[in-house]
């Protein structure tokens, strides 16, 4: 099995347990405005995937595709789609592939 199914199967698997068991929930509700921190969590988990895919072997723009789609599913199974998030997402998965490149 190549690192790349290995690590879109478990990233499908961490994505439908979210949204089974709701580890992680955002009821929406409030002004969806960007919160730095939340952010910033956004862009350090995408940046750390994209990291570790390339680690065990997934060729980086598969990585980085493999990652920006989980963002964007995550939002999904968290129950409210923050688009500031899905952003943070995308750009901590380039700049995790421009970290990987200069490695």
């Amino acid at each position: 099995m190549t690192p790349a199914l290995i690590f879109a199967g478990l990233s499908a698997l961490a994505l439908y347990a979210n949204w089974r068991w709701k580890f992680d929930t955002d009821a929406g509700g409030y002004v969806d405005k960007f919160y730095p921190a939340k952010q910033a969590k956004h862009f350090a988990a995408a940046l750390i995937l994209v990291l570790a895919a390339c680690w065990i072997g997934v060729p980086l723009w598969w990585a980085v595709g493999i990652t920006v789609v989980d963002g964007i599913l995550f939002e999904f199974t968290q129950g409210y789609v923050n688009p500031h998030d899905i952003g943070a997402d995308v750009l901590g998965a380039l700049v995790g592939a421009g970290a990987w490149a200069l490695l």
